[in-house]
């Protein structure tokens, strides 16, 4: 958690209207709400989109990400510094790894996709029943299906044709952004649109550090993978190695490009597709190579799916409202929504999770695995055990329907009251892209409580928990 304080005029901002704090936190089968912005689900998806995602994109993403947790954890095996490298990567790796795996696990689930096929089976009798409807609507299903088949190997190649490597992704896009500003906003690739234009620029010139040494690391590991995957002849690979080892290139590229240099990227973009074309900087070099494939990949995936797939989806959205008028809501698109639930455990692994974890389980977790990474406690923790009411709910879960992009979301009661913050799903709750089960999926947050009791005896911030309760 993080708290702000809000100044205006130099004064703390006074609010009529805010979530006053919960001293007691959620209790076991209370109602709770929360508002967050969910990212994005794929709950209207037709069956053969599901399988697409099932037999294509989500194994190949779940490779993907497999083989690069496994490369950056022998490289962090070297040494401490190269732990440090690697560290928050490995973190990010994981979370994305154990994502896909739950989405996979979901979908290969017979009675998750029983259950589709069955709910795709009524919506289409239901506008077949209506000659207008079947006319205006009832291709859209054997539309996407058709077009999804076609394109399945370009998806393939699109989803292994990765570097890695943040020099190559700045030189890639410094060479479009030089070609693409030029042209009118809407003729643009998406990336670089004028909405998202200064937020890329800002990209582009940070300052931020790279390090050759994880540049090589991982640049090498996903050319290899798309070797491996494409064949060593696939053009993307050809357009970087150019015959050469994949290990002889990158160290090549790396050890010679400025790109780490924010004013020599600035001078790139000022100078424009004249300072482009004109340079001789290694990465420079092969993007330009690169660019006109990447090009032509995107650009036959968008003629030849996108455009495809975007009016046969609103069929289906007009369809779907007439069949169905408001009682399906829409897929998550992060919007703002307010989602229910009750606070409730689930079964599991034979037999039943409960609603709450406490500060004897952070201590027992640790214990159980010698305090060794990734749970050992840190030094404040350590040695604040003693001070701690150890029975004071930390985490607890709740039936409230969230997808990813509701982290940091605030958990309500019924009288307004905030109760605790969203910050994970359980593992059931992956199969939530694609169905909600209210019996297993639970919404995972912080327990008010817990943050009160951890401001007080682990960080020595009573001052702040008594004005969070109003005590002051």
């Amino acid at each position: 958690m993080a708290i702000f304080r809000v100044y205006e005029n130099g004064k703390p901002l006074h609010s009529d209207h805010y979530l006053k704090w919960s001293a007691k936190g959620a209790a076991p089968g209370e109602l709770t709400f929360v508002s967050g912005h969910p990212g994005a689900t794929e709950r209207q998806d037709t069956v053969s989109q599901l399988l697409l995602e099932r037999d294509v994109r989500g194994p190949a993403v779940t490779e993907y990400l497999r083989r690069r947790i496994a490369t950056a954890q022998a490289f962090a095996a070297q040494g401490p510094e190269q732990a440090r490298l690697v560290g928050s990567t490995i973190f990010s790796l994981r979370n994305g790894y154990k994502v896909y795996v739950g989405r996979g696990e979901a979908l290969a689930d017979k009675a998750i996709l029983a259950k589709k096929q069955a709910e795709e089976d009524d919506f289409r009798a239901k506008v077949a029943a209506n000659p207008e409807w079947q006319k205006a609507y009832g291709d859209a299903w054997d539309t996407i299906a058709r077009v999804e088949e076609q394109v399945k190997p370009e998806i393939q190649s699109q989803l292994f044709r990765r570097t890695d490597s943040r020099l190559f992704t700045n030189a890639l896009q410094i060479v479009q952004y030089v070609a693409e500003i030029k042209k009118p906003d809407g003729e643009r690739l998406p990336q670089f649109h004028d909405a998202g234009l200064e937020s890329l620029k800002f990209q582009l010139l940070s300052p931020a550090p790279v390090y050759p040494s994880t540049e090589k690391l991982f640049m090498a590991a996903a050319l290899k993978l798309a070797q491996e995957k494409l064949g060593k002849n696939d053009a993307f690979v050809q357009a970087i190695v150019q015959g050469a080892g994949v290990d002889q290139t990158v160290n090549a590229l790396v050890d010679g490009t400025k790109l780490a240099d924010p004013a020599f990227r600035k001078s790139l973009l000022d100078g424009g597709e004249a300072a482009v074309a004109a340079s001789t900087d290694p990465m420079i070099v092969a993007a330009r190579r690169v660019d006109p494939i990447v090009r032509e990949s995107t650009n036959r995936l968008r003629e030849s799916l996108v455009s495809v797939l975007t009016p046969a989806g609103e069929k289906l959205g007009k369809a779907r409202f007439l069949v169905y008028g408001k009682n399906a809501y829409p897929d998550a698109t992060f919007t703002l929504r307010l989602s229910y639930g009750t606070v409730d455990g689930y079964p599991y692994n034979g037999t039943v999770a409960p609603p709450f974890t406490t500060f004897y389980g952070l201590y027992d977790r640790a214990a159980s695995f010698s305090n060794q990474p990734p749970f050992d406690l840190t030094p404040k923790e350590a040695a604040g055990r003693d001070k701690l009411d150890l029975a004071t709910p930390l985490d607890f879960v709740t039936t409230g329907d969230i997808i990813g992009g509701n982290s940091g979301s605030p958990v309500v009661n019924r009288n307004g009251e905030l109760v605790g913050l969203i910050f994970d799903g359980n593992i059931e709750s992956l199969a939530g892209d694609f169905v909600y089960e209210g019996g297993k999926n639970r919404a995972v947050a912080v327990h008010s409580a817990g943050m009160i009791e951890g401001l007080r005896k682990l960080y020595n911030a009573s001052a702040l928990a008594d004005e969070l309760e109003g005590k002051k």
